[in-house]
């Protein structure tokens, strides 16, 4: 594995083609800065082994749809952090996810809510998810419903709010999951009730 915050010609050319089945750009306190972006996503694209794909940088979603468009993961941790997210940001995002056919574990977390974050994971054939957001408070939680309603093969689900509302609970209710983990600030009553 192989853990780095900060690009440059030389850790690209290095890393290209190689026969590794794991790689961590970026951790928690250091986010990866990707200023050569065709070299990033040609080198990330190169890796025909990769399970497993953690990332952690900054907002460049353009870059990241190239890097991770049909790669054979199974295994992929996503946190993109931006202070604006737009729509083609969302759609970009989407594109990218839903390439990956193999992929059977979503660890995503970003630091906006926005609508199309729900929509990004309709469909998906992952067994386990898990949703972070800060500042998530699922304001539309049809959407919600829908695109969790819409993992037939989920069986491990994992969220993270800000604020509770009795609406999220319609949206989990029905999943057949065998586990739930909910983190942030759900209502102690509201759990209570429905469980």
């Amino acid at each position: 594995m192989h853990s780095v915050d900060n690009d440059s010609p030389g850790l690209w050319e290095t890393l290209y083609g190689l026969n590794i089945k794991m790689l961590s750009l970026g951790e928690d306190s250091k986010r990866l800065h990707v200023n050569l972006k065709e070299l990033f996503w040609q080198c990330i694209s190169s890796l025909t082994h990769l399970k497993t794909h953690s990332i952690e940088m900054d907002c460049d979603f353009s870059s990241l749809r190239k890097a991770l468009r049909g790669l054979n993961i199974n295994d992929l941790s996503l946190n993109v952090w931006c202070r604006s997210l737009r729509v083609k940001h969302v759609e970009s995002m989407s594109q990218s996810i839903s390439s990956l056919i193999r992929m059977e574990t979503l660890s995503i977390g970003v630091d906006v809510d926005k609508p199309g974050l729900w929509e990004a994971l309709r469909g998906l054939n992952i067994k386990s998810l898990n949703e972070r957001c800060k500042g998530l408070r699922v304001k539309h939680v049809e959407l919600m419903s829908q695109s969790l309603s819409s993992l037939i093969c989920i069986e491990m689900l994992s969220i993270g709010v800000d604020e509770d509302s009795p609406g999220q609970w319609e949206a989990l209710s029905g999943l057949n999951i065998k586990s739930l983990s909910l983190s942030g600030r759900w209502s102690r009553d509201v759990i209570m009730n429905h469980f």
